[in-house]
């Protein structure tokens, strides 16, 4: 039995080879329809030109889905929002209903936990690399990778049907969801390490056909430099932290709020720090929280890289702690104390704090991003309690605010 649906296996024939034969034949007439250059039912295709006309077409065919679905991204994300806004709005509707007709506290509680799911799990779903990307983004990507793979085909003079396929087959690969993600993390991380794009491994020059020469010979173990002229970081402790480019190394630091940005990692300053990252990576996560230290191991590089990419420098209008770094790029982060914050506040009768958080900043605690309403509510939090936080938020803040119960 496999374990992966349509995996190859070990069989070169199967019932699925007969349909995708039909499905084949079927789509290359479509295309030699298209082009004109089908007669009596057939392709009639006899020339390199005839089969460059037929290229053509396909190119053409692929480009009208692709746009389809670089649409549906796009709009896509422009709902998302919305349809957040409007799962909690229909919430607290439901909850004013409910409390108005003198409901029972376990019924507000259950339908409260079952928006609390909604919102949830609308969220988990939409958590892919490649929903989380700005569309121009995704949009400009694909459009740069469909010029070089076309430039690419234009170069080669096709001259039979395998070859043709291949050659649209290889195009149709630059719009399909995983290759996109794939593009887009080698392309982060090219930048991070050389800051210039890289190059893809979706290629219409496929050489994995192609003998070794001489494979009597000795083999070439290739430079022993890195490529590019690569510099990595000074002082890393873990196989992950020495394949860091310095490049990165310097991003990731002045993300950790540190003053020095050298790409040396070996400071007692730079492990302490990403020990509090690590914390509040963590900190909604508890089969993980004994995993935060002060090292960077296995796949934590990629946090890092999420870290440096949505937040950027120390500083700006989102973090200000190595610790808050970590905390607002973990998911679901920043709605576990988003619509606590905003109950706990508008009741507050501390008098430095009471009527200080406005309507419009407790809508805006309902979205899953950081705004300037989280930067205020932070600080109104710290002074609600009684807490020297300096309008930061901190391990000691967030136990409180989970700790406080607050019924809207």
């Amino acid at each position: 039995m496999r374990h992966y649906a349509g995996a190859v296996g070990p069989d070169l024939h199967s019932r699925q080879t007969i349909n995708n034969t039909a499905l084949l034949r079927a789509y290359t007439m479509s295309i030699c329809e298209q082009a004109g250059i089908s007669s009596g039912g057939t392709c009639s295709i006899t020339t390199t030109a005839d089969w460059k006309n037929f290229v053509d077409m396909g190119l053409y065919d692929i480009d009208q889905r692709c746009d389809t679905f670089l649409d549906s991204l796009y709009y896509k994300d422009k709902s998302n929002d919305s349809i957040l806004a409007q799962i909690s709005d229909t919430g607290a509707f439901t909850s004013a209903v409910l409390t108005a007709t003198r409901s029972s506290s376990i019924a507000m509680d259950i339908v409260a936990a079952a928006f609390d799911l909604t919102e949830h799990t609308f969220r988990n779903t939409n958590r892919t690399l490649l929903e989380a990307l700005d569309p121009t983004t995704v949009k400009s990507l694909v459009f740069r990778r469909q010029q070089e793979i076309k430039r690419e085909i234009y170069r080669t003079t096709i001259s039979n049907k395998p070859q043709a396929l291949h050659a649209l087959r290889t195009y149709l690969r630059v719009c399909m969801p995983f290759t996109i993600e794939m593009e887009a993390n080698a392309v982060l991380i090219t930048a991070q390490r050389t800051d210039t794009n890289g190059d893809s491994p979706i290629t219409f020059s496929d050489q994995r056909f192609n003998t070794i020469p001489n494979s009597k010979g000795p083999v070439d173990n290739g430079p022993e430099t890195a490529p590019g002229g690569i510099v990595y970081i000074k002082g890393g402790q873990t196989d992950q932290e020495n394949k860091i480019p310095l490049v990165l190394g310097k991003k990731i630091q002045s993300m950790l709020c540190l003053s020095i940005t050298d790409g040396d990692f070996s400071p007692d300053p730079v492990r302490v720090r990403m020990k509090e990252f690590e914390d509040g990576l963590y900190y909604t996560n508890s089969l993980k929280a004994p995993l935060a230290n002060s090292k960077i191991e296995d796949r934590e590089i990629i946090e890092y890289k999420r870290a440096v990419d949505k937040l950027g420098a120390c500083g700006g209008s989102k973090h200000l702690t190595a610790f808050e770094a970590g905390f607002f790029v973990s998911p679901n982060a920043l709605s576990s104390i988003g619509k606590p914050l905003a109950c706990i506040l508008s009741k507050s009768e501390v008098p430095e704090v009471k009527g200080k958080l406005s309507a419009a900043d407790q809508a805006a605690l309902k979205i899953d991003r950081f705004s300037a309403s989280y930067r205020t509510a932070i600080s109104l939090a710290g002074q609600h309690f009684k807490l020297s936080t300096d309008g930061k938020l901190t391990p000691d803040l967030l136990r409180q605010i989970e700790t406080t119960v607050c019924l809207p």
